[in-house]
């Protein structure tokens, strides 16, 4: 492993994890020795990057912390055809092993919440917690999307508007006329990071075909699951769907918030975690 700066904060360890050669790139921060881990998972088309500064405040919480590019995306192997998110899960599995965290936290936002759940399904024993932020456990469950906003979703590689449309699908109607303050730190790492067209819609596959409710029964790990009244994403009732799927979950309504959770309420993963760790 190398060292390898960041923009503001404590360094990152920098590593990749991977099956067959594959590689799987990963950030770890915190150095205490018993600290509890937490595991960040990004959304469509997004790599680790864009948890932006959820790392650093996690740490200056006491954590120590793990973010990952989810294949296809940031400095991650590309994805090479048709797959499950449940091979993103054991992915993620195989990036705790090569950061040293045995057991820890696995937080997830929109379809990083949904790998976080097959997470859970298929290495639960490892999970102290979930966090699942603006997600759903897919259909039937789950109520859809509505289609002005997949098509809108479907224009996100192409499109070049200043934004105008990912601020459209991230953020509350409250949030829009601060839209350019909210979501500064986007472009940056859209430069280095882009949306990869190939990736975007192979997950966007893999998302259609997501489907945990019934073996969510079976997770006995507390958590703790979040929405946005606004979010024209993932509606609310699938999110509280997905609680009450979960044996052992608080659901969280958070009024006048859109998609991009952390963004609206920066404070949202730490209170949650506190939450789990009673």
């Amino acid at each position: 492993m190398s060292r390898g700066p960041v923009t503001s904060g404590p360094e990152p360890t920098i590593g990749h994890a991977g099956p067959s050669g594959a590689r799987v790139r990963f950030r770890s921060w915190g150095q205490h020795e018993g600290a509890p881990w937490v595991v960040l998972i990004q959304g469509l088309g997004l790599s680790g990057k864009f948890w932006f500064e959820q790392p650093a405040r996690l740490v200056r919480a006491g954590y120590r912390v793990v973010t990952l590019d989810n294949r296809g995306t940031g400095e991650s192997d590309p994805v090479t055809g048709p797959f499950r998110l449940r091979a993103y899960a054991d992915d993620v599995a195989r990036v705790m092993d090569a950061a040293g965290a045995d057991r820890g936290y696995v937080v997830g936002i929109s379809m990083g919440g949904m790998i976080a759940q097959h997470v859970a399904i298929r290495h639960g024993a490892r999970l102290d917690g979930l966090v699942l932020l603006a997600t759903t456990p897919g259909l039937p469950h789950g109520r859809l999307t509505s289609p002005t906003a997949i098509a809108k979703l479907a224009s996100l590689p192409f499109v070049r508007d200043g934004g105008r449309t990912a601020a459209s699908l991230l953020l509350s109607r409250r949030d829009l006329p601060r839209a350019k303050e909210l979501l500064a730190p986007f472009a940056p790492a859209f430069a280095e990071h882009p949306i990869r067209p190939r990736t975007f819609f192979l997950q966007l596959g893999a998302i259609a075909a997501h489907s945990t409710a019934a073996r969510l029964r079976r997770v006995q790990v507390p958590a703790v699951v979040v929405a946005g009244s606004d979010d024209v994403l993932v509606p609310p009732a699938a999110s509280r769907a997905l609680a009450a799927a979960l044996p052992n979950a608080h659901f969280e309504l958070l009024p006048d918030v859109g998609h991009a959770i952390p963004t609206a309420a920066p404070d949202v993963v730490e209170r949650a975690l506190a939450r789990l760790r009673g």
